[in-house]
């Protein structure tokens, strides 16, 4: 459980770190009530969580052959990142990523978390698809509680902007590397 627990976090992290940096934004603004902040990204990562466990449960009828090629879906995930990060670093590496212009609502962090994280669905199915039911607990409570941290995180270096720069430059990394990673776990597990 604790090697789950482990790969809970290292899966957290590298798929939200667009998440990170939304947060950023929403605490760099003094308007927005913090309450309003953490709810919203509580909402959109739960509606996140319940669409991979859906879509995981729908995949259990699939031969175990069937499923572990599922990690194809990280694996192109990952390298398609990759690419767009290498195209992105020569076309302009001095272009800033557009910031959040919706409102300042809670549904509004909710729906940015959602819409940035629709990619995290890829992600998410051959996890829990390749884990059972107990697992899956360990997962979300893990995914809760990477939450309040990022949620603190961000909240944090919100106030220390000299730091945000090298968050950006490592953030677009590790995505990639993490997605390439668990899609190669999961095709060929180890036992």
């Amino acid at each position: 459980m604790i090697a789950l627990a482990l790969l809970s976090i290292v899966l957290f992290a590298g798929t939200h770190v667009d998440d990170l940096l939304l947060l950023l934004s929403f605490f760099a603004d003094r308007t927005v009530p913090r309450s309003a902040i953490v709810a919203g990204q509580y909402i959109g990562v739960t509606l996140l969580l319940l669409g991979g466990l859906l879509c995981s449960e729908i995949a259990v009828i699939l031969p175990p052959l069937y499923l572990r090629l599922l990690g194809l879906v990280p694996l192109a995930l990952g390298l398609a990142k990759l690419v767009a990060s290498f195209r992105a670093h020569f076309a302009s590496a001095n272009e800033v990523p557009p910031q959040s212009t919706h409102g300042r609502h809670m549904m509004g962090v909710a729906a940015l978390t959602l819409s940035s994280g629709g990619d995290n669905l890829g992600v998410y199915l051959p996890f829990f698809a390749t884990h059972p039911p107990r697992a899956r607990l360990v997962i979300i409570v893990v995914f809760l509680c990477m939450t309040a941290v990022w949620c603190f995180a961000a909240h944090w270096l919100a106030r220390h902007r000299l730091l945000q720069p090298v968050i950006r430059t490592w953030g677009s990394r590790l995505l990639p590397l993490v997605l390439i990673l668990l899609g190669l776990y999961v095709l060929f597990p180890s036992h």
